[in-house]
């Protein structure tokens, strides 16, 4: 019996679709997006909301309140945007806006200082 080899084929099956949807999803999760951030404070919310900050931390650093980063993080989540974090209360996005191009305003002058050896 190959329950190894089996498994082992399973996983790499697993995998590769995976891989497909991630490729076949992505024009559907960057509209989603641009519809949702509308603006750089949103956007800011979403790329902080990691999973390892509070909601509070999360206000502070986008300059909004608290229970602001909590509505727009249960919508966020109701749409699919968001998961549940490991610490109860807090949410992580579901892929960062850097790993889509669509990098925070900010993240885009940090990144274009660094790539022209600016500090």
């Amino acid at each position: 019996m190959q329950v190894n080899g089996d498994e082992d084929s399973l996983i790499e099956e697993i995998r590769l679709q995976t891989a497909w949807l991630r490729v076949l999803a992505m024009p559907v999760l960057r509209a989603e997006l641009n519809r949702v951030l509308t603006n750089d404070k949103r956007r800011a919310v979403y790329e902080l909301s990691t999973g390892k900050a509070t909601t509070r931390d999360v206000a502070s650093a986008a300059g909004v309140g608290a229970g602001t980063v909590s509505r727009w993080w249960a919508e966020w989540e109701g749409l699919g945007l968001m998961r549940p974090a490991a610490r109860q209360g807090r949410v992580a996005h579901i892929v960062s806006l850097r790993t889509l191009g669509m990098a925070h305003s900010d993240d885009r002058r940090a990144s274009t200082s660094e790539e022209n050896g600016e500090e």
